[in-house]
């Protein structure tokens, strides 16, 4: 009954816990928690969250990514076998935006790594800038992008450590046009990847972090960490 975890029950073992996540995640900022039951949930009330806060719909995210298989979420997972079985019908959700995760071994763009001038962070500021996608216009100071969602280490696609100057770029990105970053640690957080969070070890810092899997040690539990506002 001490652990028992429900989303509207602000128990005293859930208010230590709150205040934990919000001492231990990346960022030194006002933050609050939305505790839920899964990482799908996680990202769901994340996604709903800065949509809301920014009023912007569209959605960055990466080819190979899993932010999962619910109907809200599938669409921001980059595997395509379980976009067959899980989303055999057109998705509700169409404003998206998808860019290869940067892989060194076999770079997507054909690119030798110290020479590639990080062609999978200028590929998304190309578009971003050109004014002819539907991400918006900063030419005529027009943003519709939301959010960008990113894992730290993609998991699920084959655990692929992107270089460490990404996230920090993203970071850039993310200030330069005027949009959020999330950043999907339920399979990298909890010291995983030998800091308690994935991206410590770049030092880029987010302004929503998702936290589940080892969160709950098999407890359904998950946390979406974020800056107050």
């Amino acid at each position: 009954t001490k652990l028992s975890h429900w989303f509207d029950c602000p128990t005293p073992e859930r208010n230590k816990l709150i205040k934990r996540l919000i001492e231990i995640t990346p960022g030194n900022y006002k933050k609050r928690v939305r505790l839920a039951l899964s990482g799908s949930d996680a990202v769901e009330n994340a996604i709903r969250a800065v949509r809301n806060y920014t009023k912007k719909t569209h959605i960055i995210s990466f080819y190979g990514a899993y932010h999962g298989q619910n109907t809200a979420t599938i669409g921001f997972t980059g595997a395509g076998s379980m976009h067959r079985f899980y989303n055999t019908v057109s998705a509700a959700d169409h404003c998206i935006e998808r860019f290869p995760y940067p892989y060194c071994y076999r770079c997507p763009y054909g690119k030798e790594y110290g020479s590639c001038d990080m062609q999978c962070v200028k590929a998304i500021d190309m578009m971003l800038s050109s004014g002819q996608t539907s991400m918006g216009n900063p030419m005529i100071k027009v943003n519709n992008v939301a959010a960008l969602i990113v894992e730290p280490m993609q998991s699920s696609a084959g655990y692929i450590a992107p270089p460490k100057e990404f996230l920090p770029m993203l970071r850039e990105l993310a200030d330069k046009y005027g949009f959020l970053l999330i950043f999907d640690e339920i399979q990298t957080g909890m010291g995983r990847t030998g800091k308690m969070f994935a991206s410590e070890h770049s030092g880029a810092i987010p302004d929503v972090t998702l936290i589940g899997k080892a969160l709950g040690a098999g407890v359904p539990m998950s946390a979406v960490v974020a800056r107050a506002e």
